[in-house]
């Protein structure tokens, strides 16, 4: 899965918001007949030169500290076991 460029423009809201996050749900739901995400996560980005700064940037309305959310508001959210990688290429 690539996403690139991952924010929105809410200058036309009156007060200031900024929602952007990705959660990544990776639990089997096997049972349901949907099984599990497996597939590498790949992001893209022309504000950050790397994961870490991307994820602090205003692009997920500047949630996160030091590369992890500090409180409820995650920038990048997953749930279940990994078995796949976060990729992350600045856009030139």
């Amino acid at each position: 899965m690539l996403l690139s460029q991952n924010n929105f423009d809410t200058s036309d809201i009156r007060s200031f918001y900024a929602s952007d996050a990705v959660l990544i749900d990776s639990r089997d739901f096997s049972d349901l007949g949907l099984g599990k995400y497996t597939a590498d996560v790949k992001f893209e980005s022309s504000g950050s030169q790397n994961i870490i700064g991307y994820i602090k940037s205003a692009d997920f309305g500047l949630y996160a500290e030091d590369g992890a959310s500090v409180d409820e508001y995650g920038a990048i959210m997953i749930t279940g076991e990994i078995d796949f990688e976060i990729l992350y290429d600045m856009i030139l």
